[in-house]
């Protein structure tokens, strides 16, 4: 294999494994891929896939990035496929990219499996398929932490990414989601690939307020009166599905930029160009108990 592309898998006729495809990428992406070509490609993607749908074999735990044009060409694939083959572990079918990584990772997981996944804004707002989506995941997992990303991280300029943490659950009739933390550290925060670049401890905040000891003990850091800047706030179940579209794509505080700050919009409903960055990684690595399944920068 080449090391400027990546491989696409595919299913292997009659065998029920995945071949590899040489793709040539340009620039950034054929750097990322090249990573991930030495690094080796995930167990998981690796393993055969059951004739009936399903996996052979299923995770403790998944961290997992998903950008337009990314890396994870392959396991985009894998979801595109499975959703092409009416999965019985996908909720619903839909030639969205990052919808369908949702749904692999969730089917790739155990069940009390955890996982932290880094998705576009659109995941989070999305009609049609992304909203079954959102509310199948609330409803099956325990979706309970968003860490809405800083842009100027990645290569792309303007890219607006979050990081989704969540567990499976087993099948239950009341939602296993009760509330969901957030941890906004977008608003009004400037980094950039050369002279700010995000540092560890611009997440010091967010470890300590994630609490992985204990999450039933977490504080939220927004208070309306008290603190009306806090970047740490926490909405219930009932608040999120009652939302226009299920959408997840929440933010409260003032921009700065904004010259008109009573107009601040409650769901940005562009959706930029993204491309591969190394500084997702350093947001789940912070938190104890999770893999660095990304690499650092």
């Amino acid at each position: 294999m080449r090391s400027s592309g990546t491989p696409a898998l595919r299913r292997s006729e009659g065998s029920g494994r995945l071949r590899g495809q040489t793709r040539r990428l340009p620039g950034p992406q054929r750097r990322g891929a090249d990573e991930e070509v030495r690094r080796g490609l995930p167990d998981a993607l690796e393993a055969p896939f059951k004739p009936h749908g399903g996996h052979a074999r299923c995770l403790d735990q998944a961290v997992r990035r998903v950008l337009h044009g990314g890396g994870r060409r392959q396991a985009v694939d894998a979801a595109r496929h499975a959703a092409r083959g009416a999965a019985p572990d996908f909720w619903t079918t839909t030639s969205n990219k990052q919808l369908n990584f949702v749904q692999h990772v969730k089917s790739l997981l155990k069940i009390h499996g955890r996982a932290a996944v880094v998705l576009p804004d659109n995941v989070l707002f999305e009609g049609g398929a992304g909203e079954k989506i959102r509310r199948k995941l609330l409803h099956e997992c325990e979706v309970h932490t968003i860490l809405r990303l800083p842009t100027g991280i990645f290569y792309a300029q303007g890219v607006k990414a979050n990081v989704v943490f969540f567990d499976r659950k087993p099948g239950a009739k009341e939602p296993w989601t009760k509330k969901v933390w957030y941890y906004d550290l977008r608003t009004n925060m400037e980094f950039t690939l050369k002279e700010r670049r995000m540092k560890r401890s611009d997440l010091d905040e967010f470890v300590r307020s994630y609490n992985p000891e204990n999450r039933n003990q977490r504080k939220a850091l927004w208070n309306e009166k008290k603190n009306p800047e806090g970047r740490f706030r926490v909405f219930k179940y009932e608040e999120l599905v009652a939302r226009d579209k299920c959408s997840l794509d929440i933010f409260w505080l003032k921009d700065e930029s904004l010259e008109d700050s009573a107009r601040l919009p409650w769901i940005d409903a562009s959706t930029p160009s993204c491309g591969r960055g190394e500084q997702p990684s350093r947001a789940v690595a912070a938190v104890p108990g999770f893999p660095t399944g990304l690499p650092a920068a």
